[in-house]
């Protein structure tokens, strides 16, 4: 009876050691596969933060290319912008958003006539995204200045020249839109209109590797001649200026194509538009 009774303790006593070992491996793993959760999440939230503030920069760049086929004279435009931001950071605690990113839409949309509703509404929802980013007056006001600064767009006939046939070239070398040419052609019963995103996205798809001036060049033709006060967006461009360089590919002998110089830029061409953001 006596043995009996202490085997039953001892196997008891074993049970309740398995189990706890049990728990405690399983709490291990629990807490393994929450941290391994929190990783990922954190992973997730910094790509959509990246993927967002992507987008933000984006949509500015949207605005300056909108701003450069329409402004004569940066420097006139930073300066009056610089008036703006000195005016309402005097008196930092008589600050308000709200009021900054009113005159700052104003200026630019003075700037942009003749610009219908829509589009007024559109620049308004950039500038606050733009900062809404960090919320920092400062940031947002230098961020500004360096894109403005970069406004340019107005080359002469023979740097245009030079560009245009850079540009001819590297499309004639590209393979894949030699072969894929038609899917780009598709825009013709479009009436020609691409929207910015998915043109970058043909640059992403068909490798077209242009240097930054080249690509800044090419998105101010095709923002060229089209009024925001029409049908317009601020993200829509004429895609019948990508279109003509591939009809120019078809016509010219390929023989012809060959004397193009390997490089057409020349360094004395200053930047157009600001740099594009990644």
């Amino acid at each position: 009876m006596g043995c009996s009774a202490t085997n039953t303790f001892k196997e008891s006593d074993i049970k309740n050691r398995e189990d706890l070992a049990k728990r405690k491996k399983l709490n291990k793993n629990n807490g393994k596969e929450e941290n391994k959760n929190h990783s990922n999440d954190k992973r997730k939230k910094k790509k959509e933060e990246k993927e967002e503030e992507k987008n933000i920069f984006l949509q500015v760049h949207i605005l300056m290319k909108n701003l450069e086929v329409k402004v004569t004279d940066s420097k006139e435009l930073k300066e009056k912008l610089k008036n703006i931001f000195d005016n309402l950071l005097e008196n930092i605690k008589k600050f308000k958003a709200e009021v900054m990113i009113e005159r700052v839409a104003k200026l630019f949309m003075d700037n942009l006539k003749p610009i219908n509703g829509k589009n007024c509404e559109e620049v308004k929802n950039i500038l606050n995204s733009l900062f809404e980013k960090d919320r920092n007056p400062n940031f947002f006001r230098d961020y500004l200045y360096e894109a403005i600064d970069n406004l340019n767009g107005k080359l002469g006939e023979v740097e245009e020249t030079k560009i245009d046939d850079y540009i001819f070239k590297n499309l004639n070398k590209n393979k894949e839109i030699q072969k894929r040419q038609n899917e780009l052609k598709q825009y013709r019963k479009k009436n020609y209109i691409i929207k910015y995103n998915d043109f970058i996205q043909i640059v992403k798809d068909f490798n077209i590797n242009l240097d930054n001036l080249v690509f800044e060049y090419l998105l101010y033709k095709m923002k060229c001649g089209m009024s925001l006060n029409d049908k317009y967006s601020l993200d829509d461009l004429n895609f019948k200026i990508f279109l003509n360089y591939l009809d120019k590919s078809d016509e010219m002998d390929i023989k012809e194509s060959n004397l193009l110089k390997e490089s057409v830029l020349d360094n004395k061409i200053e930047n157009i538009g600001i740099e594009f953001k990644n």
